[in-house]
């Protein structure tokens, strides 16, 4: 929401927002509607439409948005605990308390939210459509009876007619009112019941907008505490299954996780440069992955120039590679004494990102089959170094005059053997609250890398992000190791997936088709 513009007119527009989110209007509330229906599994005790709470109390950040909400709609704030009106003490109000009344600048305040977060509607910012969230009623959240632990699970809540249905509608509407249908996104989680869930809807949608691409984001936590050795078990029946069934259906399947392996536990977390985050927090990984997605998926949602969803898909699909990993650049690692050209002539034996795609590492460019690549917030005084008279700088990415010139020439040059495609805007990626306090003291206000410690009272307000779309080798290593997993399992002894519909021949086609998937990675 942070990258939304809503003044065109002195400020360019770069990116769609109406590609994901359609601005509405009700007589009480602005509503930003996504296009992708929103099925979760949590009791809520809120109206998250609204940032209306019940009995749960809000963190610091929610409480200062309700009382921007408030401000903006015109609605008096609540007056609690004032005492009695007569009371002359009540009507004593001293100039801090008036001031902790106003709203604050949100953008420029610090907030430490890091253990006040417990799930994703503790750090929304939108107002969201009703149609948007779809609870799964047959499940709560975190039950110790009833655990939404399996894939078949997820697959038998798709399969009832009522939740089926309600799905299924809400995307209707959604698909409905949209101008020019490209395809869908999808996140589905690939290691509990929602992976069942996620592959039945993509599935579903396949059949009936089979001209349109589906894009599916599978993610993982990087964390799972106190788990036992049944479900680390689980967790790899999971995720054959979700991976077989989202690469069979979608049109293009991106694996995201910022441990650097995966299936019975994570493996040690990616490492960021410039980066100070603790990856057992969703809060925090979650944000590394958001900020990935909303720059990876630049090409289809641009105002002008944008690239088709379908175009993408098929340059990265192609020879049956179903399935591409997601690197990241957060920060660029660009310094304030620097520029784009020079730091590009550092990076030519390794990437200038981190995967977060697990199994993928920095890999040599000379194992990328094909890639798409966003780049973003660079500033055009740091595009190249000042002209230095009497001295010949040798590098040919000097001689370029903007921006998609430099970044089409650093590709050719560094991935020779790739097919690349690349876009580029100038606005940054927007990391005020709720964005976690993740970066370095040598990270800037605006993303660039300084000698210098940041002022300790100042955030972090923007950044320059680069992304990596790719097919490439290191695809095949993750499905073989999740097919060596999967397949040291005795099934008969997982009875609650056979009593809930799973055949063993399945289990076993599933395997098959993973190690059939990764030998199309295999380099010849």
């Amino acid at each position: 929401e942070s990258a939304f513009s809503y003044d065109a007119v002195t400020l360019p527009k770069e990116i769609n927002s109406d590609i994901f989110f359609r601005e509405g209007q009700t007589l009480a509330v602005t509503f930003h509607s996504p296009y992708t229906s929103i099925s979760q599994d949590i009791s809520l005790a809120a109206d998250v439409t609204l940032h209306q709470a019940g009995s749960v109390p809000k963190n610091e950040f929610l409480t200062d948005l309700e009382k921007l909400d408030k401000l903006h709609s015109g609605e008096p704030e609540d007056v609690e605990s004032q005492g009695s009106q007569g009371s002359a003490d009540a009507m004593e109000i001293d100039d801090g308390e008036r001031n902790s009344r106003e709203p604050v600048d949100m953008t420029k305040k610090i907030y430490n939210l890091d253990y006040q977060i417990n799930v994703w509607s503790d750090y929304l910012r939108l107002h969201l459509h009703p149609k948007t969230v779809s609870l799964v009623q047959e499940y709560e959240h975190q039950s110790e009876s009833e655990n939404f632990n399996a894939f078949t699970y997820g697959s038998q809540v798709m399969n009832s007619t009522k939740s089926s249905d309600d799905i299924e509608d809400r995307i209707r509407f959604f698909t409905e009112e949209s101008d020019q249908l490209q395809g869908f996104q999808f996140s589905v989680d690939t290691f509990d019941g929602f992976s069942g869930l996620g592959c039945k809807l993509v599935e579903q949608l396949s059949d009936e907008f089979s001209s349109k691409s589906i894009i599916t984001f599978a993610t993982s936590p990087a964390h799972f505490p106190n788990s036992t050795t049944i479900e680390d078990s689980q967790r790899v029946i999971n995720s054959v299954l979700s991976y077989d069934g989202l690469c069979n259906h979608s049109s293009l399947c991106l694996p995201l996780c910022v441990s650097s392996t995966l299936w019975r536990q994570p493996g040690l977390a990616t490492n960021f440069p410039n980066l100070i985050y603790d990856a057992n927090l969703n809060y925090h990984s979650s944000a590394i992955l958001a900020m990935a997605l909303e720059t990876a998926t630049l090409p289809y949602r641009l105002e002008n120039n944008c690239i088709q969803m379908s175009t993408i898909t098929d340059a990265l699909s192609t020879m049956g590679r179903k399935l591409s990993s997601l690197s990241v650049s957060l920060p660029v690692p660009l310094s304030t004494d620097s520029s784009l050209a020079e730091m590009f002539k550092h990076y030519t034996d390794l990437s200038p990102w981190q995967p977060i795609t697990p199994y993928c590492s920095q890999a040599s460019p000379q194992n990328c089959f094909a890639q798409t690549v966003s780049l973003r917030g660079i500033p055009k005084q740091l595009l190249k170094s000042p002209p230095i008279e009497g001295v010949d700088l040798d590098n040919p990415l000097e001689t370029c005059s903007n921006m998609d010139e430099m970044l089409r020439m650093y590709l050719t040059t560094v991935f020779s053997r790739t097919f690349n495609a690349g876009v580029c805007i100038e606005q940054p990626c927007k990391t005020v609250a709720p964005f976690p306090l993740l970066f370095n003291s040598k990270v800037t206000t605006k993303g660039q890398i300084d000698t210098r410690d940041r002022e300790p009272a100042t955030v972090v307000e923007s950044i320059p992000v680069m992304t990596s779309m790719q097919s490439s080798s290191c695809l095949g290593d993750l499905l073989r190791t999740l097919h060596k997993e999967g397949s040291k399992l005795d099934m008969k002894k997982f009875h609650h997936y056979l009593d809930s519909g799973l055949e063993l021949d399945d289990y076993k086609e599933s395997l098959d088709k993973l190690k059939e998937l990764a030998e199309c990675y295999d380099i010849a």
